[in-house]
Parts: C-alpha cells; structure tokens; sequence
C-alpha cells in the first residue's frame, strides 16, 4: 500500500534554516511520505514526530551557535576595558531607557536638550561618545541601577543596594537633602516677609 494523500503534503515542508547570517545551518526536513509502508494515521504521526525532532536539533543547533558566537566576543574583549567597549555597553543600555530615567542621566551629568534642534536621547548618545573611561563606567552603574528601578519601591531597594556595595551612606544623604529643603524654604519665607512691608510702604507714598 502506498502513502496516502493526507501524509505527503504534511511531510513535505520546507526545509529548518537557522543562522543569523541567513545562511542554513540546519537539516532539511525528511520526505517521509514517500516512504514505503507508512500509511493513515500512522504515517501522519511518524512524521509529525520526525517533524518535532528535527525542530528540536534546528533549535539546539541555533542555541549553541549563538552560545559559541556570544563566548567568541566575550574572548575577544581585552582584560582591562578600552573605551571601545565601555562605549558599546553605554550605548546598549542607553537604547533601553525611557524618558523618564533618561531625563534623570541628563540631570546628573547637566545636560539639556535644545529646543526644536535635537532630542534629548541624541544629546545624551552625543555626550556617551565623548566621554572618556571613568565617565563611561560611573554612567553603566547608574544606567544599570535606572534599569533596575521600574517602580518607586523597587529603586528605594536598587538604590540602597547600590549605596551598600559602594560604602555610600544613604542616612547621611537623606539628612543632607531634608536640611536643605529646609533652609531653602526657610529663605523662602524670610524673603516673602520682608518684601510685604516694603510694598506697603510704597502704597502709602503714592497715596500721598
């Protein structure tokens, strides 16, 4: 008995392709409904099987290329980082942030986007490439530490971790920036006062 009609279109797909070049490094699916003996509902499942398994190897194959190709780079990257490669890591993880923490990074390093001429995302890229390796690497701790933050709550716990790998003391800071507030709406207020009597004493020398 021959291989019946329902088998050979199923068998018949086109061959797996793996490979980030576009080259294909896989197998080629089997023509099983050409097989003799295969025939109805058991022809049709040995070959969904077969189709299984080599969607299996395609996949294996394609993770361990990427695995190989990930530790090639991962050798070729020098032991002491070159701006070369403290850039490329800024670069990646700036593509990442959103407004909201990028405009936080501009904040730190006083950087400000210019009206109607650039976006802030292009002054702050403009400003990672011509940074050099000690700015490169203080700018991947706080990128990684915004990434880290996707919720008020979780960048207190970031930070604090953050702080404690760095013997930075997070009381001290809290205190610093309470005390200025502090003094600052202290002389806020004082202003405030004694600019009232000198506005009424100027209504009562145009009154008379």
């Amino acid at each position: 008995m021959g291989p019946t009609a329902g088998a050979r279109p199923f068998a018949a797909r086109k061959a797996l392709e793996v490979g980030t070049d576009g080259q294909a490094i896989g197998i080629a699916a089997t023509d099983l409904g050409a097989r003799p003996g295969l025939c109805g509902a058991t022809g049709i499942r040995q070959s969904r099987e077969a189709e299984a398994r080599e969607a299996r190897t395609a996949f294996a194959i394609a993770r361990a290329t990427g695995l190989r190709v990930l530790g090639a780079i991962g050798e070729a990257v020098p032991v002491r980082l070159m701006k070369r490669e403290l850039l490329f890591i800024a670069l990646q993880m700036a593509a990442k942030l959103d407004l909201q923490r990028m405009e936080i990074l501009a904040k730190l390093h006083h950087l400000t986007a210019q009206k109607d001429k650039e976006p802030l995302t292009k002054t702050v890229v403009a400003f990672l490439r011509r940074s050099g390796e000690g700015v490169l690497g203080r700018l991947l701790v706080e990128m990684g530490v915004l990434l880290r933050a996707d919720s008020e709550q979780a960048a207190s716990k970031v930070l604090a971790e953050a702080a404690k790998e760095y013997d930075i003391s997070v009381d001290v800071i809290s205190a610093a920036v309470s005390k200025e507030f502090a003094e600052r709406e202290k002389a806020k207020a004082a202003k405030t006062t004694t600019a009232k009597p000198e506005g009424e004493v100027a209504k009562k020398t145009a009154a008379a």
